[in-house]
């Protein structure tokens, strides 16, 4: 019968050899090719648009199961079933998984593919597989059938884990040893061997489906409390390649492998006594999987990202290329060495990989996220198009005005937006289910007991609050990133119980007069009383956005968006500090109080030639030394600049921590006992965040790394000002403001997954006075022709003529009356909306420049095609480039620029100061209220004193100031005592510049001395107010303000 269905398939007649087939299963259940044939064909679809039956097809299968089994007690191999044919047997509950899967009962694929491996495994359950495991590889291992440890093998053991666990069968899978001894069932030997490991691969799939859920079905299952782990994930890979040696399954487990901590590395059970981490047991099973396969894309693809991880830019680049080779359309590959080659400065270079990545796969984020990233960064804009109320530029490089339309989303910054809003939105879920699951070793769940600890450690009134916040994310279906939830309570516990601690050995001092010789002891009941809520084995790590903290700078993106770019980024490095094996269990042991003094500590990689030290060189000496010690972490080796020389022999306190360990510096920073530790990365290159995320200190700042929030609980306060990042966006003044505080929300912190955009900072802040931009031009870019006591005149006169020198040395060839707008930003900062309104400007100034710098290269071709087709060859001719000159060359240059024209989307950082510094006005905008970035200019101008002549509120009045200032000079040439031609300068924007140029020695802005004295308030405030317990919402009646709010003595009080 069965033969007959056969053949009417093969004539087409589909329905007749179903029949045939049923009538054959029904008579004979175990004829396994009418049972293989009739399930294939119900999974498969006779016309267009018709859906597979699937329901009937698991009805065929459980008919056939029912005939073997009776019950659904431990399965073992049915005396009517031949043991040769176990394989058709393991392939019934493959197929039952597959369908249940197919039909979302996710749990119920779980069950079928677990019965067929206990099948394989002669009535051995997975669990006490994995129980096996771990007993053999470590023979003191107790057996604990409630608690699986994790086990990591090496590739030569994994492979021999048969032999290992199933010695008494030679090795043999249980379920088949009586065929051992029969050569003629060689073939059904490696059947069952190719099955099981099929089995094995896909329950270890829905494994890690559920551990990283992207769906409601499988967020349904994670919530049941059975979360599968790695304890339970990792064994089912090693038996796989035991069993079927593969390539991809080796690439597998070093994936797997790459994203273990050093925590749970360090306690996991192995064969050897070698320490090995997740990230060298990678590298093994890498090298494992290219000597079964040389060209193997996907392992070269990885090996390379392992490399790159490591720091070994060139030797991952060398990987990526052999995976192109290997395979021209891999599209992950393309798309990684796109990342390397910009990372090594290549950004034009980097733009025909990532073309390539996208070809390929239109779909692939990473790719289209690294492409628009180095089309923006050389201003290759075609194909760019717009989003919301801003103007778009089509494929053909065509520019289009603004419509209005705040809904619009076009081209590939419309796609980049897109996905953004996807991966925040899918992101939303991880950690789903993490608070019902069960705290190790106690019968309540991780979030009773997190929520025990915090009533316990501020107020016990608070008890019902926090209940119905637990019960929140048990009941409610609007919860959004459970896991983010549990980390932010974390944190918070952490920095109560450091605090606790402080006031159990000093109280509430804030300072003392003497030396406290009294310090924290580290006995067994103050780890205990002290111990850090740790974070669950079984969490996975954190998902992040393919768009990056920084390139939110120049993305048109939202507050919320920007907001929870930085969070997610935060959260994954909190999961990987907290950890990690060198964290200890308790929380790290407050300092001392200040006896008198308090003491800094300064983290960065930039203590060399770098816009940072250009600007701070001179802070670390200035610093008040009978009231602060200050300690400055070098985390990169030095370079010998004289930046790096003066900041080493000023401060008081310079380590070079450049090859230490995480965990080396942060004990350093424990013995020397800081109080107060400055974040100078944030997320920039170099950055060392995860010393900050292990929290050694009671109060963590962030300063000028980052033009942004870093979203994350290791950052109290950022140092800024109210003009660059206005209170209204903070998140504890929005919780001020609230009427209705959500159940996700936190005293003093709204939860940063909410819906709305009415904040963005995660921080409380330090408001300096004047200006947070601080810079050294003061002290370190002096004229040779400064004299403190000179009558100004004769110093203006001077300035004139070194200006009027200066321009003939860049611009010979240029006339008299030429006007020079300037720009010297990298050119990642500008976007078609301001460089057309640039050329709308060169349009109505008709005898001016506009000076732009070759930053990168690669950017001049591009702008200057667009100025040629959007503006004509009269505009377009007058756009100049010059090359990037070095620092002292390119402050004093600065002077020849007459009017500097701001990029409103991210303004000028540095440049700004340097500019205002040679006495250039600026035209700035402060565009949006929820970035930083684009606030700087008018922090910087506003300091001057002049601010308001500087600083505009659109672009309709950028356009006019730009076009007033430039139209109002006139020039004359009066003879000088010399004899010499003499080129004076008048009108308002003269005197502008020479009000700025005179004015400051006295200005705000360039007063590093005051500066620093000022912030040292806010660093003395910081501190009493965590002593006092004032910063904390949840443990005082909260003030009117969260916020530092300094107030500069001199000042006069309005």
């Amino acid at each position: 019968m069965s033969n007959i269905g056969t053949t009417l398939r093969s004539m087409g007649k589909t329905t007749e050899a179903e029949r045939w087939w049923y009538q054959a299963v029904k008579l004979r259940p175990g004829y396994w090719d009418a049972v293989e044939n009739l399930v294939g064909v119900l999974c498969a679809t006779k016309t267009e648009g018709e859906e597979p039956r699937y329901k009937e097809a698991l009805a065929v299968c459980e008919f056939v199961e029912k005939f073997f089994f009776k019950s659904d007690n431990i399965i073992k191999i049915p005396k009517q079933l031949p043991t040769h044919q176990l394989h058709r047997l393991l392939n019934l509950f493959y197929a039952k998984g597959n369908l249940k899967y197919a039909l979302g009962d996710i749990q119920g694929a779980q069950k079928e593919y677990e019965k067929g491996l206990e099948l394989a495994f002669g009535g051995i359950g997975l669990m006490a597989i994995c129980n096996l495991i771990a007993y053999a590889c470590r023979k003191n291992h107790p057996y604990d059938p409630r608690s699986i440890p994790l086990v990591l093998l090496q590739p030569d053991q994994a492979v021999r884990i048969f032999q290992i666990v199933f010695s008494s069968s030679a090795g043999i899978l249980p379920g088949i040893v009586s065929l051992a001894q029969s050569p003629e069932h060689a073939s059904a030997i490696q059947q069952a061997n190719q099955t099981t490991s099929t089995l094995l691969l896909t329950l270890a799939k829905l494994f890690q489906d559920i551990m990283n859920p992207t769906s409601p079905a499988l967020v349904a299952v994670a919530q049941t409390g059975h979360t599968p782990t790695l304890s339970t994930l990792l064994p089912l890979y090693y038996l796989s390649l035991a069993l079927h040696p593969s390539p991809s399954t080796a690439n597998n487990l070093g994936i797997i492998l790459s994203n273990i901590s050093g925590a749970v590395a360090a306690s996991a059970v192995r064969m050897t006594d070698n320490a090995l981490t997740g990230t060298m047991l990678a590298m093994q099973y890498y090298m494992y999987g290219l000597q079964l396969d040389p060209r193997h894309p996907h392992l070269f693809t990885n090996l390379g990202s392992l490399l790159k991880d490591m720091g070994h830019l060139n030797e991952a680049i060398n990987m990526y290329e052999k995976a192109v080779e290997f395979n021209p359309r891999f599209d992950v590959a393309l798309a990684n060495l796109g990342n390397a080659i910009k990372d090594l400065g290549r950004v034009q270079d980097s733009v025909q990989w990532y073309r390539r990545a996208v070809e390929v796969n239109p779909n692939f984020v990473d790719a289209v996220c690294g492409l628009v990233n180095s089309l923006c960064g050389v201003c290759d804009w075609r194909g760019r198009g717009g989003v919301g109320n801003e103007a778009s530029v089509d494929q053909y490089g065509t520019f289009f005005p603004a419509t209005g339309d705040i809904h619009a989303r076009s081209g590939w910054i419309g796609r980049v937006v897109e996905i953004v809003e996807k991966q925040l939105n899918d992101g939303s879920i991880w950690g789903a289910g993490i608070l019902k699951s069960l705290a190790t070793g106690e019968s309540k769940t991780i979030g009773e007991k997190l929520v025990e600890t915090i009533i316990q450690i501020t107020r016990q009134d608070k008890a019902e609050l926090w209940t119905r916040r637990l019960n929140f994310f048990q009941t409610s279906h609007k919860r959004k990133n459970e896991g983010g939830w549990m980390i932010r309570l974390i944190e918070r516990i952490m920095r109560r119980l450091q605090r606790n601690w402080y006031i159990e050995m000093y109280g509430q001092q804030i300072t003392t007069a003497t030396h406290h010789g009294k310090k924290p002891i580290l006995t067994v009941e103050e780890v205990q009383k002290y111990a850090r809520p740790l974070i669950p084995s079984n969490l996975s790590v954190p998902p992040v956005p393919t768009v990056l903290p920084f390139h939110t700078f120049t993305y048109p993106l939202t507050a919320r968006q920007v907001r929870l770019i930085s969070h997610r980024n935060a959260l994954r490095m909190s999961h990987a500090a907290l950890t990690s094996s060198w964290v200890p269990q308790h929380v790290y042991p407050p300092p001392s109080p200040p006896s008198p003094r308090y003491r800094l500590g300064y983290v960065s990689s930039d203590f060399n030639n770098h816009p940072l030290s250009h600007l701070m060189q001179s802070c670390f000496g200035f610093h008040d030394k009978n009231r602060f010690e200050v300690f400055c972490y070098a985390t990169t080796p030095t370079d010998h600049s004289p930046y790096r020389q003066k900041i080493e022999a000023e401060s008081e306190h310079f380590i070079d921590v450049s090859t230490w360990s995480s965990q080396q510096i942060i004990e350093k920073i424990i013995q020397d006992g800081i109080h107060i530790l400055v974040n100078l990365n944030g997320y920039t290159k170099g950055a060392r965040n995860d010393i900050f995320a292990a929290r050694p200190c009671p109060v963590q700042c962030s300063f000028m790394g980052f033009a942004g929030t870093l979203g994350g609980g290791w950052c109290d306060w950022i140092i800024a000002d109210p003009i660059v990042c206005p209170p209204s966006m903070t998140s504890c003044q929005v919780w001020r403001e609230k009427d209705h505080k959500g159940e996700s929300d936190f005293e003093g912190d709204v939860d940063p997954e909410q819906e709305k955009d009415d904040f963005v900072y995660t921080e409380k802040f330090i408001y300096m006075p004047h200006s947070y931009f601080v810079n050294d031009h003061k002290q370190g870019f002096r004229d040779d022709h400064f004299l403190p006591d000179a009558d100004p005149n004769i110093l203006w006169q001077i300035e004139e003529e070194k200006r009027w020198s200066m321009r003939r040395e860049v611009f010979p060839n240029l006339p008299d009356d030429v006007i020079i707008f300037a720009n010297f930003n990298q050119l990642y900062k500008l976007e078609p909306g301001t460089f057309n309104l640039w050329l709308r400007i060169l349009e109505k100034v008709p005898n001016a420049i506009l000076w732009l710098l070759r930053f990168p290269p690669a950017g001049e071709q591009h702008l200057k095609r667009c100025a040629l087709e959007w503006a004509g060859n009269q505009v377009a001719q007058r756009v100049i480039f010059t090359d990037v000159a070095p620092k002292h060359v390119h402050i004093h240059r600065g002077r020849v620029a007459d009017i500097f024209l701001d990029t409103p989307e991210c303004n000028a950082h540095t440049t700004a100061a340097d500019i205002l510094w040679s006495g250039t006005p600026i035209v700035t905008y402060p565009k949006y209220v929820h970035k930083m970035c684009s606030r700087v200019g008018a922090s910087i101008a506003l300091a001057t004193g002049f601010g308001n002549e500087m600083v505009v509120s659109n672009e309709e009045e950028y356009e006019k100031r730009a076009i007033e200032l430039a139209q109002s000079i006139r020039y004359t040439y009066e003879t000088g005592p010399t004899g010499g031609v003499q080129r004076r300068g008048h009108g308002p924007l003269m005197d502008l510049r020479k009000r700025l140029f005179l004015s400051r020695e006295q200005s705000r802005l360039f007063d590093t001395a005051r500066w620093t004295h000022n912030l040292e308030t806010g660093y003395i405030e910081a501190w009493r107010r965590w002593v006092t317990a004032e910063e904390f919402e949840d443990l005082i009646e909260p003030q009117a303000s969260g916020h530092i709010w300094i107030k500069d003595p001199d000042d006069k009080v309005e």
